[in-house]
């Protein structure tokens, strides 16, 4: 699909997630503040719990937001779509957005003992199940699971498949029932988690655990089930790895990215896309072993060592003093102040009077310039020659 009609149905998420956002933010952070009184005041564990959701409530709804806004400015290259995402960026942040709310806990609540975890797996595995959940919420203790996801693995082969839908004897949230398509009235007479999780312990066994940032699953399903030390292994994990410089690694995205079984934010659907990208790195990379091999010079990844034998290098910034602001796409910090030392320039550490190249890379706190950016804009207004490339226009001047 064009990059461009993604971004704008990513555009009407957007869109969405913030009217969503500034119709109930002022009515949630009225709850949270009483809620925080009431605590502060009685020190109850109930009105603790009580809080958290609330906080976590609101997490869930800025994540959302956030998410879908920095995926549609990747996606799209039109102007309009861009501004029209700086101006919702702006009226989400004139709500407070970003503003971080924390709790303290008071030492009267005892810890919780965390069970030995089991150990990320580095080498291709035959034979193993997929796990995804779908939850109230982002919170282990405070959250529940609406819906379970389960695939056996036998040989690379799917042998056995389970999902159910869970009543979590709490309310799911529209946020959430926006993001799944699950609602309270579809639990409503759905089994709890109590009465399905011995089918669940069956299913898994000892069995090394595959997912998308498994861990998250794996602490819902330790609360659910009890003791969990199964060895685990991570998509998320990989693909970091084996795609390096990836606009962002949700599996959302990397589903787009290599046609994979569409993902729908529901359990037995994102087991599949998984399962579909573990085989796509265990292929394109023979084997999970070869992520983890050092490789020449250590460099961290095949991504940057192919970029370096590819790029072709003819001094283009001979006597340059350059600096790179933002985060790049395509290859890491290291490599690409190796190519501009390679092509005879210096890296400098800061935007100072020797500056005279700006390469400016996407921003990982928003839409908005970096510091550096802005400082070197400040410089040119003052008289300073500096030249701003793109991080496109960086790669073809080295013919990537």
């Amino acid at each position: 699909m064009n990059k461009d009609i993604l971004a704008k149905q990513h555009l009407q998420y957007v869109r969405t997630y913030l009217r969503f956002y500034l119709e109930h933010i002022d009515e949630l952070l009225e709850k949270i503040t009483k809620a925080k009184k009431e605590y502060e005041h009685k020190q109850d564990e109930k009105l603790y719990l009580k809080l958290d959701d609330l906080v976590h409530e609101k997490k869930t709804m800025e994540y959302l937001f956030e998410h879908e806004i920095f995926i549609t400015r990747t996606l799209s290259s039109q102007d309009s779509i861009i501004d029209e995402c700086d101006d919702l960026y702006r009226q989400y942040m004139s709500k407070g957005g970003y503003k971080d709310m924390k709790i303290e806990k008071k030492s009267w609540h005892a810890p919780i003992k965390k069970a030995k975890p089991g150990q990320l797996v580095k080498k291709t595995l035959a034979n193993y199940v997929v796990v995804d959940l779908e939850t109230t919420g982002l919170n282990s203790e405070t959250d529940k699971i609406i819906e379970v996801g389960i695939l056996k693995v036998r040989d690379h082969q799917i042998v056995e498949t389970y999902q159910q839908l869970v009543n979590p004897q709490k309310k799911i949230s529209s946020t959430i029932t926006n993001l799944t398509g699950i609602t309270n009235e579809m639990v409503a007479g759905q089994p709890t988690i109590k009465e399905i999780r011995q089918k669940i312990k069956n299913m898994i066994e000892d069995e090394p655990i595959l997912g998308h940032h498994v861990l998250f699953d794996i602490q819902f399903l330790k609360k659910a089930c009890g003791p969990l030390n199964n060895d685990y292994l991570d998509t998320l994990h990989y693909a970091k790895k084996a795609f390096y410089g990836s606009d962002n690694y949700q599996l959302s995205t990397l589903v787009k990215i290599f046609s994979l079984t569409n993902n729908e934010h529901r359990a037995l659907a994102d087991c599949i896309a998984t399962k579909e990208l573990y085989d796509l790195i265990v292929e394109k990379f023979q084997g999970i072993e070869n992520l983890y091999k050092d490789e020449i010079n250590n460099r961290q990844n095949r991504l940057d060592l192919y970029i370096l034998k590819r790029a072709h290098i003819e001094g283009q910034f001979q006597n340059r003093n350059c600096i790179i602001t933002g985060n790049l796409k395509k290859v890491s910090r290291k490599t690409a102040n190796e190519l501009i030392l390679k092509a005879g320039g210096t890296v400098q550490k800061s935007v100072n009077k020797k500056v005279n190249v700006v390469i400016v890379g996407v921003n990982p706190y928003g839409p908005h310039a970096t510091a550096k950016h802005l400082k070197a804009l400040e410089r040119i207004e003052q008289g300073q020659k500096i030249d701003i490339i793109e991080e496109n226009e960086f790669y073809r001047l080295f013919g990537l």
